[in-house]
């Protein structure tokens, strides 16, 4: 096998069965995951990389099996498999499908094999031509006749079509003719070490909403930037401005920034979490110091990850989505511009950030330990369920949360399978409990009480009362339009 960086593989990528045609050049590695072939091929051809994906080389097809979907499907996995152990040789071709409805086939030769010279960067978009299809949009069949009806504002199908792909993308500004290689190679440049796998780990973020927004309009920087004078705080008074300075959740945040700016934190190999080092020394400086041992009868066992100190991670998960910190696997964790910037600001604008960030930026799952919840797309419309049902309670009367967690888990739509359907109900809703409303309480927006705290480290604690503080009621309604702006194409009723 070549040594990573000896060797790069140029292709030309081309869209089956569309003229004119739409393609890329581009230039990978060698040794490239086929894993990684496939984010690199999502972000040259400007896919959202939201549907299934497949291989077939020599006959043979690669991809990432799912039992639970497709178990007799023939699928060999592509996880491990990389670009020079397929023995290619030039001109050879790779058929890659993206999105199994609509059938999206692509064609790759391989065009080149050359020498990786010193100060080049991989992977590399040479070259390409036409703009890549919106999502959903039908497929090669389909695709030709929306062009040709988004061409023509007097054909009595354009009107229909912009009924049916608008939700997807803003037909008014889409050019078929268009592409921005610049903005493709920025893209590569921040892609690490790909979307397909990064995404397991707490630490990536994913750039699916952002396309969403960006293709419904919606301008980022008015929701999205560190505001240094935001019109919420203006609106405090004494109380509320000690509320802020309290906020358990800010007080931690500024420990954990603290110790990342002051000493060289690299993420773990496999995962990007803090070194045990880092979380010890983080959580001690905690308002409420989580656990970081457990004991079992006479045996003590420590934690042997960040993954274990709940707390821990959810700040940590925050700080990388409000975009304070930037690091991952075998990279140093450190502040950004605006994370310094964070450091610098006020009480009351901290905790607006955080409070934005929260609900409109994070994956509330990073409050769970388990998978169970992997696989539903629960935010963000559960924070928009929240906000909503939050504001329809009066301030400070008690509330029992039961309630409010079925009522969360029917506006959501959530099943679950289980031969005890009383048992699973409670569990989900519990869990939901756990993801949306548990949370808030180191915000300051509930008042709560829990139960014993059970589970490995004491990480699971179970809310039996709660109530919405004052201080809560002012940041929930000075959320509420924030959330709309953020999401505009999820309606829920007020």
């Amino acid at each position: 096998m070549a040594r990573k960086s000896d060797t790069v593989y140029q292709f030309k990528v081309s869209l089956d069965e569309i003229k004119p045609a739409i393609w890329r050049r581009f230039q990978v590695l060698a040794d490239t995951p086929l894993v990684m072939l496939h984010d690199v091929l999502q972000i040259v051809m400007g896919w959202w990389d939201a549907h299934l994906h497949e291989f077939t080389i020599r006959g043979i097809r690669y991809g990432i099996p799912d039992d639970e979907f497709f178990a007799d499907y023939d699928l060999e996995d592509e996880q491990d498999l990389r670009l020079n152990e397929l023995g290619l040789r030039l001109e050879q071709k790779i058929a890659y499908l993206y999105d199994f409805g609509d059938g999206w086939r692509h064609t790759l030769v391989l065009e080149k094999v050359l020498p990786a010279g010193r100060g080049g960067r991989w992977p590399y978009c040479v070259e390409g031509r036409r703009a890549c299809p919106p999502e959903n949009s039908g497929g090669p069949y389909h695709y030709p006749l929306l062009v040709q009806a988004l061409a023509d504002p007097q054909a009595k199908e354009h009107q229909e079509i912009l009924a049916w792909v608008g939700g997807y993308f803003d037909p008014e500004a889409f050019d078929p003719e268009a592409f921005d290689l610049e903005a493709v190679n920025q893209r590569l440049a921040r892609m690490g070490r790909g979307r397909t796998t990064e995404q397991f780990s707490p630490w990536w973020v994913d750039d699916l909403p952002q396309a969403y927004r960006q293709a419904h309009g919606v301008a980022l920087e008015d929701w999205d930037q560190f505001e240094p004078q935001p019109a919420w705080v203006g609106t405090l008074d004494a109380d509320g401005q000690a509320r802020c300075r309290e906020m358990p959740i800010r007080r931690d945040m500024l420990a954990l920034l603290a110790y990342l700016r002051d000493n060289s934190v690299t993420g773990t190999s496999s995962t990007g979490n803090l070194s045990l080092k880092a979380v010890r020394a983080i959580c001690a400086e905690f308002v409420s110091p989580p656990l970081l041992e457990d004991r079992i009868g006479e045996k003590v066992y420590p934690v042997r990850s960040e993954n274990e100190v709940l707390p821990l991670m959810i700040r940590h998960a925050l700080a990388v989505r409000a975009g304070l910190v930037e690091g991952g696997p075998g990279r140093r964790w450190r502040l950004t511009a605006r994370g310094e910037e964070f450091l610098a600001a006020e009480p009351a604008v901290q905790a607006w950030h955080l409070v934005k960030s929260w609900w409109a930026s994070s994956d509330w799952r990073v409050c769970l330990f388990t998978s169970h919840f992997d696989h539903y797309e629960i935010t963000p419309s559960l924070a928009h369920y929240t906000l909503r049902d939050l504001l329809r309670l009066p301030v400070g009367k008690q509330q029992d949360p039961k309630e409010a967690e079925a009522g969360l888990v029917a506006a959501e739509g959530l099943v679950m399978d289980g031969n005890d359907r009383e048992w699973t109900a409670r569990w989900l809703a519990r869990m939901v409990g756990g993801m949306a409303l548990a949370p808030l309480a180191d915000f300051g927006i509930l008042a709560a009480e829990f139960a014993e705290p059970g589970g490995p480290f004491g990480w699971f604690r179970p809310m039996t009362a709660f109530q919405v503080t004052p201080f809560g009621r002012t940041l929930l309604e000075a959320l509420h339009p924030v959330l709309r702006q953020a999401y505009p194409w999820i309606r829920v009723e007020d």
